[in-house]
């Protein structure tokens, strides 16, 4: 569970607003005592949250949100008491609010964190865990309350993001409009819920850099996916309420994490599904980054979207590669690159790059095999996308096994931090 407070300003009135994000697990459910409990616990946090934050608040009128909702306005003189705001004794000022971890395993080994203060930013290291040490966890949630210490004071507005849409109207929006927008349309809701918030914080940090870079986001997967909430609602059906809520959990609970290398923003590239292992960007744009390394993601192979084939005429095929259609082809695959993709193909005496072969044809990704048939010819094909960066679906199977999703960002983006960007 987190909790932050903010001043905002809202219908034109700067006021105190507190922000509650808890699971969703919370509000589903047939098991009525269970719901009771959880909304005694959720106001036991927040009363003490208020307590030991008193002194950080303007006045006694606070505006509740929980989970992205707008709850109403309440007095923290009755949520704790009939205290006196400004006299609040010293020794209660000072008190925390103790951070609480929940475990997936008892003998999940736990990550070893240091925090640090850099430029008055938390910067979090995390080691990642070993892959073997992991058991499937019936759990995923990890909970967190927000201390007094490590109090991030947030902006008085969100930052705002520039989007083109597929109409070629160009908006604005919040950062976390934007980003529950992206998640809905780049990762399956129905993931698990740390593999969103490796999504949130990844999505976040491409948006800001390709924002801080003057560029103008798209819709588009030529930068970040994007639905709108009426795209959200179709998508989703019966189940938008549900899912919704599961993604801006994922937003807000990571709010203000990014990714970072040497101080700057990474390029933090995803994509679907890895085919066994991920790519080096040096196979595929011809530029390389320390944090872009190729690392193992074998648990990938057999799930959904590792395999795909796809079969063309032989006409087509030679069109394309401007080859004559009564040559003899003579396929055969030169060089692979680090991440087992095609690096370069000869057909019919003439090298291509395996890259190009699969903008050409539309394939899933660059690891392809490929036979003759008749006049046809049959793609074979491994993992989805140009494999750079996190697998979504790699980061999906991590966190159903206990992974939460610093460890998970730590795995696939080498040497990097997380830290809070206010």
């Amino acid at each position: 569970m987190n909790i932050i407070h903010k001043l905002e300003v809202r219908d034109g009135i700067l006021q105190n607003v507190m922000y509650v994000y808890y699971p969703t697990e919370y509000e589903f459910s047939l098991d009525f005592q269970s719901i009771k409990r959880h909304v005694i616990g959720v106001t036991d946090k927040i009363r003490s949250y208020a307590l030991n934050n008193i002194s950080k608040f303007t006045n006694d009128t606070v505006l509740l949100i929980l989970n992205g909702v707008i709850v109403g306005s309440l007095l923290l003189s009755q949520l704790i008491g009939n205290v006196d705001v400004k006299n609040i004794p010293q020794n209660i000022k000072n008190e925390v609010v103790q951070t609480t971890q929940s475990t997936y395993q008892a003998s999940a080994p736990v990550a070893s964190l240091s925090k640090k203060k850099q430029n008055n930013v938390s910067t979090i290291t995390s080691s990642p865990k070993p892959i073997q040490n992991y058991t499937t966890s019936t759990s995923s949630f990890q909970e967190n309350t927000t201390t007094t210490s490590d109090y991030i004071t947030p902006s008085t507005s969100d930052e705002i993001i520039t989007l083109k849409l597929a109409s070629g109207e160009i908006i604005q929006l919040g950062l976390d409009d934007y980003l529950i927008g992206v998640l809905g349309a780049e990762m399956p809701a129905e993931f698990d819920t740390e593999a969103l918030k490796a999504q949130a914080v990844t999505a976040r940090t491409y948006a800001l850099k390709k924002t801080n870079e003057g560029s103008i986001l798209t819709t588009t997967v030529d930068t970040q996916s994007y639905k709108t909430e009426n795209e959200l609602k179709s998508m989703w059906g019966s189940s938008y309420n549900k899912y919704i809520t599961k993604i801006k959990n994922a937003v807000y609970s990571t709010k203000y994490e990014v990714i970072t290398y040497n101080n700057s923003l990474i390029d933090a590239l995803y994509f679907s599904t890895s085919n066994g292992k991920t790519e080096e960007p040096i196979n595929v744009w011809k530029y390389s980054e320390p944090y872009l390394k190729s690392v193992d993601s074998s648990f990938e192979i057999g799930s959904k979207e590792f395999y795909s084939q796809k079969t063309i005429s032989k006409k087509e095929f030679c069109e394309k590669l401007d080859i004559d259609e009564n040559e003899t082809l003579n396929i055969e695959i030169k060089e692979r690159t680090i991440g087992n993709r095609v690096k370069t193909i000869s057909i019919a005496n003439k090298n291509f790059d395996g890259v190009q072969i699969r903008t050409l044809f539309g394939l899933n990704s660059a690891d392809f095999t490929i036979t003759t048939s008749d006049d046809t010819i049959i793609f074979d094909v491994k993992g989805k996308g140009h494999g750079v960066g996190m697998s979504q679906r790699g980061a999906n199977i991590l966190a159903q096994r206990g992974w939460n999703y610093k460890d998970i960002l730590h795995y696939y983006y080498t040497g990097v931090n997380i830290e809070n960007y206010k």
